[in-house]
């Protein structure tokens, strides 16, 4: 028996590096927030390696890359980031700017295109689902503890850092696995168990733009796969938004409304302008001191206190003072996606954000139509989610951007003569 050449044998480790690494990759993502090694978390630490383990195989083993690539508006970000940050080098805070562009080329361009280039075969999509819908299910039913085992519904956030940053990995996560959920080339407990973790996941979301997000993009990602499914979509979460909810939960119901509320009582019934009202008033005036590429990357928090001005002052508040989150003063996980992004790197940042979206959305409906087993119509709507989301929080923190991206890139690679096991 002739023995396998080293060309081979390091072909096949790296090829079981590749497959076990991105379900490794797809289970650490969701729990970023909450596995942490000091400033990094384990997700970035493991995306690193399979990155340069993926670098070995395309260099020493001539594996094709190219179409890989995400689209060109993931450059575009990091090109206005980077002329955003040379331009705010004379404002100090050079570390803080130099780590946010790394952490945007890391997960926006470096994640978006391994996943890309691990998930070459159905089979291995099909794995990476089950181990990402196992740690969605771990902070769905942590997040159902914590409803019934704590005194408010806004502590509700299962291993995030803050109940916004659970309602944007719901966000995410909840179209993919119904569209999954509702395909019909699945084994049937597997389908059960995505559309039953994403229901529960929507009866314990208490941020209403999140659930709004959630539920448009299920909306989305299941009418796109025909109007039978979207019918049924439909109907399921009418059923549980407008009837299940208000009365099984109405405390959840009452914490998503006031989440929302642009002019909220305080304690003697009078009603001001929100903390969300006067951040976007600042960010405004913020932007109108830089238009065109902004204060810088990372910047926001730094800065923004400096463009508060009457009758839209900042308030203040204590972080005991629960109900009082998000309408008297700033809760965290409350800035706008589109409001960080214009403040931090302009009108051209803007731009560059419009172009990554719009770049997704074109690959993703190419890629619906040939795609049987649902994940491209999911992350068809987890866009859509995003793109209503960002009105009331940003994906792009920590156990959600590269969750994000990861699904991006899932759908991006389902369906036509991408997979490998499509071309056999």
């Amino acid at each position: 028996m002739t023995s396998p050449t080293p060309h081979a044998t390091m072909s096949r480790a790296l090829g079981l590096v590749r497959t076990y690494g991105l379900v490794a990759l797809a289970a650490a993502a969701p729990l970023s927030s909450w596995a942490r090694l000091g400033p990094v978390t384990a997700a970035d630490v493991l995306l690193a390696l399979l990155a340069a383990t993926g670098l070995a195989e395309i260099l020493m083993l001539k594996t094709p890359w190219r179409h890989a690539l995400p689209p060109v508006g993931a450059f575009a970000l990091l090109v206005v980031g980077a002329a955003s940050g040379i331009a705010a080098l004379g404002n100090g805070h050079v570390t803080a700017i130099v780590k946010e562009l790394v952490q945007l080329s890391q997960v926006v361009i470096v994640g978006y295109a391994y996943v890309f280039f691990a998930a070459r075969d159905r089979r291995v999509t099909d794995r990476a689902l089950i181990a990402f819908a196992a740690a969605f299910t771990i902070h769905v039913l942590l997040a159902w503890i914590q409803l019934f085992g704590w005194e408010h519904a806004f502590l509700v956030r299962g291993l995030t850092d803050h109940r916004n940053a659970f309602g944007a990995l719901a966000a995410v996560a909840c179209p993919v696995l119904v569209c999954v959920g509702l395909a019909p080339r699945r084994h049937a407990a597997l389908r059960a168990w995505y559309l039953l973790i994403a229901v529960l996941a929507l009866f314990t979301l208490t941020s209403g733009g999140a659930a709004a997000a959630a539920v448009g993009g299920i909306l989305v990602g299941a009418s796109a796969t025909g109007w039978r499914r979207g019918a049924i979509a439909l109907a399921a979460v009418a059923l549980v938004a407008l009837v299940a909810q208000p009365l099984a939960l109405p405390r959840v119901r009452a914490a998503q409304l006031r989440s929302v509320s642009f002019l909220p009582e305080d304690e003697s019934g009078r009603r001001a302008p929100s903390a969300r009202i006067r951040r976007w008033q600042a960010g405004m005036n913020a932007l109108a001191d830089y238009p065109a590429l902004g204060v810088g990357p990372g910047q926001f928090q730094k800065r923004i206190s400096e463009y508060y001005f009457p009758p839209f002052d900042k308030l203040h508040g204590s972080s005991d003072d629960i109900p009082g989150f998000d309408v008297r003063f700033d809760e965290p996980g409350t800035q706008c996606l589109y409001e960080v992004t214009a403040v931090e790197t302009g009108l051209f940042g803007l731009l560059a954000l419009g172009a990554f979206f719009a770049g997704v959305i074109a690959r993703l409906a190419r890629r619906v139509p040939v795609d049987a087993s649902g994940v491209a119509a999911g992350a068809l709507g987890v866009v859509a989610a995003v793109l209503v989301l960002g009105v009331f929080t940003t994906p792009l923190v920590r156990g959600v951007a590269l969750t994000l991206v990861l699904v991006l890139a899932l759908g991006d690679a389902s369906g036509g003569d991408v997979c490998a096991g499509d071309r056999q």
